[in-house]
């Protein structure tokens, strides 16, 4: 059953594990029958305690205050599951009650108080305080309308008989009324909050179970079927194609395990799954809070990402590279590839590299709907698109690059990236821009930065090719 605690102002009904078999819940049935009716509830509670151990009773304590001891409560773990949170949020929400409340009110349902009442009550699980907030909003939609969704619901919102009700009965109203423990307790514990909920006797009194039973007996109990959550997935594709052709054989992957749809696999975008879909969700999620974070704060959300996807039973895995070609099993329904676990940096590297991809994404989404901005005069270190070369800018972009050449080769793929972003800086830097013709002919806009990094790179690999060329015409001069 559920339990309430009091707070200033506000009711937190929070879930008492009903499956383990010392708990408040069976004793307090297994009392009940032997009990008049007429019994106090504190009796009932403190006969129920009497037969449980010493554990047991500190179990159910912090289950009662929603949260254990050893939650770790600073700032930063607040944060870190306020986005599991959302991420959970984003999975379900879609066709819910959840998501018309947020279109009503973006600020009421993301609300940080709302959001932290739901995971003390869950234990501080993200999934499982999005389920019950996702309940919340349905519940309260369908106890009193679509117009009450994103406002507080006060004691004004009762009627009279609930209000005589909850005058008279107090906490006793729920083992009088025909309506049985368990089959409140499904309606209770999905509820999980009401947000600022007013008491009768003023601010300082205490909310108890009477005020919500009143309020979910004007339900019908119809939707029984629903204690069965079904969870609500991420829709993907070629799954099947995924699991079928992914016989996980390695002797680092355990064999009980293979075609684990939660698995994240590399293997490019041909292949498909839930860990892929996944994953990408989260980095999504992320994506803003990563840009604007230092390295040591994009650290923290790489080895977060990858510990959510451990949690679900997901792995990391890339074709075998002493095993068959990946690229040619791909082509046979019956072809096996032999897959192996990435390495802690190589997880990591996938993830940094999927947060760029994003970012690239959304530099040229953004590129496109911004308007351009033009350029009446060109100076002497601009650096133009298209075939006026013999600009100055131009010449010292091509003198820049080959003397940077011979360190740009030798150097790996995230290296080549900073050496480019620091050439562009040193043009700018010198008042240089980067400039392409507009669409008339007439003027010349400033380029975007993924193009200025584009042209660059591209400068690297011409003149790369320009002294390939040269060192074989002088061999074939010499011969």
């Amino acid at each position: 059953m559920s339990t309430p605690v009091k707070t200033p102002n506000k009711l937190c009904l929070c879930r008492h594990d009903s499956s383990s078999s010392g708990g408040i819940t069976s004793q307090l049935k297994s009392s009940r029958k032997n009990t008049p009716s007429s019994r106090a509830y504190e009796d009932i509670l403190v006969e129920a305690t009497n037969h449980l151990s010493f554990d047991e009773i500190q179990h159910e304590q912090e289950l009662l205050h929603g949260v254990a001891d050893e939650v770790d409560r600073n700032e930063k773990t607040i944060n870190d599951l306020l986005l599991g949170l959302e991420f959970h949020l984003n999975r379900m929400k879609k066709g819910t009650t959840y998501e018309l409340a947020e279109k009503q009110d973006p600020s009421y349902v993301s609300n940080r108080e709302l959001q932290l009442a739901f995971l003390r009550a869950s234990r501080f699980e993200p999934k499982a305080s999005a389920e019950k907030l996702i309940r919340f909003f349905k519940y309260k939609q369908d106890l009193f309308g679509e117009e009450s969704l994103v406002r507080d619901i006060t004691a004004q919102d009762l009627d009279q008989d609930e209000r005589s009700s909850l005058e008279s009965r107090r906490l006793s109203y729920m083992f009088q009324q025909p309506i049985r423990i368990h089959e409140c307790q499904y309606l209770l514990t999905s509820y999980g909050i009401t947000r600022g909920a007013l008491p009768l006797n003023g601010p300082e009194s205490e909310i108890d179970f009477s005020a919500h039973s009143a309020w979910f007996q004007r339900r019908v109990l119809r939707e029984k079927e629903q204690r069965q959550q079904v969870p609500v997935r991420i829709p993907f594709s070629n799954v099947s194609i995924a699991q079928k052709r992914s016989v996980l054989c390695h002797d680092t992957v355990s064999a009980p395990n293979s075609g684990n749809e939660n698995d994240v696999l590399s293997l490019g975008q041909r292949v498909k799954g839930l860990g892929n879909e996944r994953l990408h969700s989260l980095a999504l999620i992320y994506s803003k809070a990563y840009a604007n974070a230092d390295i040591s704060n994009r650290r923290t959300i790489v080895a977060w990402i990858i510990d959510e996807v451990h949690r679900h039973g997901g792995r990391f895995l890339k074709p075998d590279p002493q095993g068959s070609k990946a690229d040619s099993m791909l082509s046979k329904d019956e072809g096996k590839i032999i897959w192996v676990e990435l390495s802690s940096e190589e997880q990591r590297a996938k993830i940094t590299q999927l947060f760029r991809n994003l970012r690239r994404r959304r530099s040229i989404t953004s590129t496109i709907s911004r308007p351009p901005v033009h350029v009446e005069q060109i100076g002497q270190h601009d650096v133009l698109f298209g075939p006026q070369s013999d600009n100055p800018g131009n010449r010292r972009l091509r003198e820049l690059v080959v003397g940077l050449l011979e360190k740009y080769d030798r150097t790996d793929r995230g290296e080549k990236k900073n050496t480019v972003s620091q050439l562009i800086e040193r043009i700018r830097h010198k008042g240089g821009r980067f400039l392409k013709p507009s669409i008339d002919g007439t003027r010349w806009e400033v380029v975007s930065d993924e193009a200025a990094r584009e042209k660059v790179s591209k400068q690297f690999r011409n003149i790369r090719r320009a002294l390939v060329r040269r060192g074989c015409d002088e061999k074939a001069g010499h011969s």
